[in-house]
């Protein structure tokens, strides 16, 4: 009776606890992985987001850090336009239903000094941006 008992006090605190925790946390940071095999090759570096059409900015503000193999870390505050085509002709915007798709060359022909691997982590700098307005944030090495 006393094992029995404790197995369903046990089980209440579970669903209690389960009960209690929120399933519509969204992380404020991202990260990717790029292995370089070739310092003499150069890429192109692209976001591709789609952000909803309730998202008013005119912009999208992120933090970009990168990690380099050896330890060394770059940083770069950045505005991605996120509303209409910009005529510099570095973002392309399409909107697709509720939905704006938005391609931003961030980098042209970068080289990367180490070979190895390194680490893209994307910081949004607005607390509750991410949160059912951008479903999906990408980084492009090409």
């Amino acid at each position: 009776m006393k094992i029995r008992s404790k197995v369903l006090l046990l089980f209440f605190f579970g669903a209690l606890l389960c009960s209690c925790a929120k399933d519509d946390y969204e992380p404020s940071v991202q990260w990717f992985k790029f292995n370089c095999r070739n310092t003499q090759r150069s890429f192109n570096v692209d976001f591709s987001l789609r952000i909803s059409v309730t998202y008013k900015d005119e912009t999208l503000p992120v933090m970009l850090e990168i990690l380099s193999p050896s330890g060394i870390r770059y940083r770069d505050t950045l505005n991605i336009p996120v509303k209409k085509q910009v005529s510099d002709g570095l973002t392309t915007v399409v909107r697709s239903g509720v939905w704006r798709d938005v391609l931003w060359h961030y980098r042209k022909n970068v080289s990367f000094p180490l070979t190895g691997r390194w680490l893209f982590t994307i910081y949004y700098l607005e607390p509750g941006t991410k949160k059912g307005k951008i479903k999906e944030f990408k980084l492009k090495i090409q």
